[in-house]
């Protein structure tokens, strides 16, 4: 298998898994991630100079799950497919592309968006991609969004607006926004490390930081939120209330017991889930110290760090941990491997 094929192959089952299937089905979701571990592990393992890369990645990776004492085999091995798959694709080499097969594949994607969010609400009166949650299908957006503004795709941009207002997802907004600013101003890219780790700090340390507000400022609030557009304004939202209470106790449980933390790898839904009020804390963060401990999680965003070589890529990474601050389940998807993908993605 000619490199650039596999590569080709390897971005077409991610753009189909996310922008045509909108990552509404587990089951493909995983089938895909066996797929692309398969086809990266073999493309590695034919070439001789990547042979050596493969084995140092996978016997390091392996002695992180032993220590990881992880008790639900079926979440380990997704974990360690899933650094693996990271891992390979930061070394790979770069995917060539057609901009004019770009142009027809996003084109298509756009088609496959708009057709789930009015199926959608035609089911339940609610926009969503068939994902279900708006919130999950504002990062898709997001994601897309980037894409297309990285590959000067201005025309389907503009055709994509809508989504922003239909979906009324906060984040999708904020996060974009955000990422809008910090390539259009340089001044946070000239002075990149001390405006990373400020905002690496700010966010890890984020739930706990609106917990207390909202603790202390915004005590009376009903559970639930609006569903029009003054929802994207208001952000006193009984919801988040709850999920960020969630998610500041879960934090400071990992920093007081931090030693048990370090290799540790559970399921969250296990542990932060408040079986009562049936709520997930809003983190991806917190999600990742979870699911990978802190150790491996640690070097999951070292490694997206250390991909920063321009203005793109560091308003790409700030926008996409911001986003995954306040919602679980962004970083830990293989919405992840296209931050390692469009690294590589070059057009002919």
């Amino acid at each position: 298998m000619k490199n650039n094929s596999s590569n080709i192959i390897v971005f077409y089952l991610i753009i189909f898994q996310f922008f045509v299937l909108g990552d509404s089905f587990p089951d493909i979701g995983r089938a895909i991630r066996i797929i692309l571990a398969f086809i990266l592990v073999l493309d590695f393992f034919i070439n001789k100079e990547k042979f050596s890369y493969l084995i140092l990645v996978f016997t390091i990776l392996f002695l992180f799950s032993i220590l990881s004492y992880q008790e639900s085999v079926f979440i380990e091995i997704s974990s360690f497919l899933f650094l693996l798959i990271i891992f390979l694709l930061k070394e790979n080499t770069s995917v060539f592309i057609n901009r004019e097969d770009l142009k027809i594949i996003f084109s298509i994607c756009l088609f496959s968006l708009y057709f789930q969010l009015f199926s959608y609400y035609l089911i339940y009166e609610e926009f969503s991609f068939f994902r279900g949650d708006r919130n999950h299908s504002g990062i898709i957006t997001l994601f897309f969004s980037i894409l297309l503004y990285r590959f000067k795709m201005k025309r389907i941009l503009i055709l994509t607006i809508p989504i922003f207002l239909l979906l009324l997802s906060r984040n999708l907004i904020f996060s974009f926004l955000l990422f809008f600013i910090l390539m259009n101003f340089n001044v946070f890219y000239k002075y990149k490390f001390i405006s990373l780790s400020l905002i690496l700090i700010s966010l890890i340390s984020l739930p706990l930081i609106v917990n207390f507000v909202f603790n202390n400022y915004f005590l009376d609030v009903d559970i639930g939120s609006s569903n029009d557009i003054s929802r994207i304004l208001s952000l006193k939202d009984g919801s988040n209330i709850l999920r960020f209470k969630i998610t500041g106790e879960q934090l400071e449980n990992i920093f007081i017991n931090y030693n048990d933390f370090l290799f540790r790898s559970e399921s969250i839904n296990d542990i932060t889930r408040d079986v009562f009020k049936s709520e997930m804390p809003h983190s991806s963060i917190v999600e990742g110290f979870y699911r990978l401990g802190i150790i491996r999680f640690a070097v999951l965003i070292f490694v997206m760090i250390f991909l920063i070589r321009d203005k793109f890529m560091f308003s790409f990474f700030t926008s996409i941990f911001f986003a995954g601050a306040i919602i679980h389940n962004v970083l830990l998807i293989n919405l992840s491997f296209l931050y390692f993908l469009i690294n590589k993605l070059k057009i002919k």
